[in-house]
């Protein structure tokens, strides 16, 4: 529910939800959409999802996603935990659609966000579902709640709220979560524009105990009657965008031009994941091509510096941002600082391997040619920042347990494997590497393939890790350009005297 609106208030609204097999459908398993997780879901699919979390009670929300809202999850990292969070996002663009359908799963429509607003007030009709409007200009919400009771008898509307557009007071604020709370509401639509909508029903959905939160944008405006809708042939052969903007030129011309800059820079960067790499890109040094192949023990190459030490990575939330099960390589982000922080280690003489457990495979949720597209796009944004990676070893094997001190198999870390293949394909020396991960079973099998480890994140502790209290051989730092800078301020091949904490 955004701007780019799709208000069809001629839409006969009969949905039978729990006879509709989408109301069974896991969304559990996302399409990756450039970096944003959509459920493969339907309008009727989406109804159906959101009356079983009305049902079940807790507080949740969920996003109904267009192309401006992917293109602003781009520019704003935060929005990423935001998406994580929800219960499940909608596609609410064809652009979105489109994309999803060269992958390896489909998105089986768009659901408009201003189609779904009407479905939930049919709903919320026949159930006794109560509504709350928040936001829009002032006298949108009331003259929406009045066309919507109209329309829909029996539906309640619990209350409505228009807080001026500033920053709210505390007092003011705490006032707005009181009247939401003592109205009870069991569907909560906020107003407020993309991306405040959602970061304002991240941080306070909790807080109001509303079952069902969603951010609308301008969809409470159509519903008022404050624009008119598009003819349905512009809805069905994707132009709706055109007539928006013949409606609000002045507000939607700078915006739609990013857009649409935005929808290039993206059908380019899939174009050249399957053509090669990006203008100017420098790809990784010829005396280091990378490894696909499972990690296996193999004879040293000769060729190679012996001795050599290294640095091995750990893949999410150490050299990119987590995303659960990465199936889709538009997903992949760099963090920030990761790439220099690799082209500072290879000045300082070390060399830079990838070593990260990947039992999304061992699990059927990836093959292991979707494994190596993943990665390609890895090299490809690394290289286009100067930076490389000498080998990327991977392990595929999905574990029984979630302990992650426990070795099941030997190149699954906490086991060395990986690490053992690659210095002995590699000559590297053991003895003056490092291994760079944010969990324990990271730091473990650096210590078991005999490196020094550091443990990542800005929350990292070893305080409460079981590992060994080994002076000298383990240490915390903050992201990976801080353990960087403390491999490369750490003497060769000596430990330091005592345990460290590196910061910026």
């Amino acid at each position: 529910m955004n701007e780019n609106v799709d208000v069809n208030v001629d839409v006969d609204v009969d949905v039978e939800v729990n006879a509709n097999a989408e109301a069974t459908r896991d969304v559990s398993e996302p399409v990756w959409v450039w970096g944003v997780p959509f459920a493969p879901l339907t309008l009727e699919g989406s109804v159906a999802a959101i009356d079983a979390l009305i049902e079940r009670g807790e507080p949740s929300y969920f996003i109904t996603a267009n192309l401006h809202y992917v293109m602003l999850t781009h520019q704003h990292h935060d929005l990423d935990s935001i998406n994580r969070d929800a219960a499940f996002i909608v596609a609410d663009g064809a652009p979105i659609v489109r994309a999803a359908r060269g992958r390896s799963a489909s998105l089986p429509e768009r659901v408009a966000g201003s189609d779904l607003i009407f479905h939930l007030c049919d709903l919320a009709a026949r159930k006794g579902r109560r509504l709350f409007f928040l936001g829009a200009p002032p006298g949108v919400a009331e003259e929406a709640a009045a066309r919507l009771i109209d329309r829909y008898p029996g539906l309640q509307i619990a209350g409505t709220a228009c807080p001026p557009f500033r920053k709210l007071s505390a007092e003011e604020h705490e006032a707005l979560l009181d009247q939401i709370r003592e109205a009870r509401p069991d569907i909560l639509f906020v107003a407020f524009g993309q991306p405040k909508g959602e970061r304002w029903i991240h941080e306070n959905h909790r807080r109001l105990g509303v079952p069902v939160s969603v951010q609308v944008g301008a969809s409470l405006e159509f519903a008022a009657g404050r624009f008119a809708r598009a003819p349905r042939w512009m809805q069905r052969t994707g132009f709706e965008w055109l007539f928006r903007l013949l409606q609000e030129p002045r507000r939607l011309t700078s915006r739609y031009a990013r857009n649409a800059a935005f929808l290039g820079r993206m059908r380019l960067r899939e174009a050249l994941r399957v053509t090669g790499r990006p203008p100017g890109a420098r790809p990784p040094e010829a005396s280091a091509p990378p490894h696909r192949t499972r990690p296996r023990p193999v004879a040293a190459d000769p060729s190679r510096p012996i001795g050599r030490p290294a640095v091995f990575l750990d893949r999410d939330d150490t050299l990119i941002a987590n995303v659960p099960y990465l199936t889709d390589p538009a997903a992949l982000r760099l963090l920030p600082g990761a790439a220099a922080a690799l082209v500072d280690l290879r000045r300082g003489g070390y060399a830079l391997v990838l070593a990260t457990n990947q039992s999304v495979v061992g699990r059927g949720r990836l093959t292991e040619e979707g494994l190596a597209e993943i990665h390609d796009e890895l090299e490809r944004l690394l290289a286009a920042e100067g930076a490389a990676l000498d080998s990327i070893r991977y392990c595929t094997h999905a574990p029984r347990q979630d302990d992650r001190t426990v070795i099941e198999h030997p190149d699954r870390k906490p086991a060395p494997g990986m690490l053992l293949a690659a210095a002995a394909e590699m000559g590297l020396d053991l003895a003056a590497s490092w291994m760079v991960g944010d969990l324990v079973s990271d730091v473990l099998a650096g210590l078991n393939a005999g490196c020094r480890s550091i443990l990542v994140g800005s929350n990292a502790t070893l305080a409460e890790l079981p590992i060994p209290a080994e002076e000298g051989r383990v240490f915390v730092a903050d992201d990976l350009a801080a353990a960087a800078a403390l491999i490369l301020d750490s003497p060769p091949r000596t430990a330091p005297t005592e345990m460290a904490r590196s910061r910026e």
